[in-house]
């Protein structure tokens, strides 16, 4: 079936609306019925004047939106009951009845229309407004993690946040929400900041303390490897001193046990001498006896012998006095140059001999 024409009501003209009201089956044996029906229901939709704003308003689309859904009951009603009549036109009041539903169901739409934007409109306005204040909300707490970086990107997105008139009656508490969100995250910011500072003073005194440590330590080391070197060169010094005393006690020691030696042994020569001076003397006392003895026995043998040992005596006497004199020259006093020289005469000192 084409689209119904729009239907032209004379001045005098029963309206349709009321037709149909009358007789709902007319839609069915009149082909202009629909079509008519359509424009003075759409005409009543386009003379409403409905203020989505108000509930008054809303009260009226709502009311005209079911005022036309109610009048297609009546309709699909007299159609059911012509089917029997009509069941050779089944197939087409099946159509009529589909493009009465359809027509009217878009009419009905159609005068939702302003109703359904507004409230589609409504339901956003109620989220934004609702996900604003919990923002408002939740801002006033927030992790223990939160960064500056963190504390200002919510003060930001909460100061772009409008207080609009979305927020109807709610504006002031909005207003409210709003600036206690910003007062605590700016709150929150300053104590961040504060701790940081602190944490950072904190460090920083740790670490002045630690360095002092570090120093006290080192130069406590210091002293104790001065006083360890100290002690181990008054340790050293006292070694040696005890070696030096040790040494020098022990060659005084053997100075005075070689001078002792010495001495010894100088006393020891000078009795041995004595001894052999002595033996000397008496050998020469017994020399002399014995040649006194032979003198006087000699005194008897010729002048010529007596000669000859005298000059024999005096040659000895000769060659004894040089060799005194040699030995004198020995620092040997003289009487003990005599008695060497008399004990070497003598024969008593062995393997030396003078020559006459």
């Amino acid at each position: 079936m084409n689209a119904p024409a729009a239907a032209v009501i004379g001045h005098n003209s029963a309206s349709y609306l009321q037709m149909v009201e009358a007789d709902p089956a007319i839609i069915y044996r009149d082909d202009e019925a629909l079509p008519a029906l359509v424009d003075e229901l759409d005409a009543l939709i386009a003379a409403a004047v409905g203020d989505v704003t108000t509930k008054k308003g809303r009260e009226a689309i709502a009311s005209l939106a079911h005022s036309i859904s109610r009048r297609k009951t009546p309709i699909l009603d007299a159609g059911k009951k012509l089917t029997e009549d009509w069941r050779k036109k089944t197939g087409e009041v099946n159509a009529r009845k589909s493009m009465v539903e359809q027509y009217l169901d878009t009419l009905r739409d159609k005068a939702r229309a302003p109703l359904d934007a507004w409230e589609t409109a409504e339901k956003s306005r109620v989220v934004r407004v609702e996900t604003a204040m919990s923002t408002f909300r939740q801002a006033t707490s927030y992790p223990a993690s939160y960064t500056i970086a963190n504390f200002d990107e919510d003060i930001a997105a909460i100061e772009a946040i409008s207080i609009d008139g979305d927020f109807g009656d709610q504006a002031d508490a909005a207003e409210d929400a709003k600036v206690e969100a910003i007062a605590a995250l700016r709150v929150g910011r300053a104590n961040l900041i504060k701790a940081e500072q602190e944490q950072a003073e904190l460090a920083r005194l740790r670490a002045e303390a630690e360095e002092r440590d570090r120093v006290a330590r080192q130069e406590e080391a210091r002293r104790a490897a001065e006083e360890a070197d100290r002690d181990r060169i008054a340790a050293a010094e006292r070694r040696a001193a005890a070696e030096a005393e040790a040494r020098v006690k022990a060659e005084q020691e053997a100075a005075a046990a070689q001078a002792k030696a010495e001495q010894e042994a100088a006393l020891a020569e000078e009795r041995r001498k004595a001894r052999e001076a002595e033996e000397a003397l008496a050998a020469e006392k017994r020399r002399q006896r014995e040649e006194a003895e032979a003198r006087a026995v000699a005194e008897a043998a010729a002048q010529r012998e007596q000669e000859r040992r005298q000059a024999d005596i005096a040659h000895k006497s000769k060659i004894m006095g040089e060799a005194k004199a040699a030995i004198m020259t020995c620092g040997v006093d003289e009487p003990i140059a005599k008695q060497i020289v008399l004990a070497i005469c003598a024969g008593s000192v062995p393997h030396i001999t003078i020559r006459f």
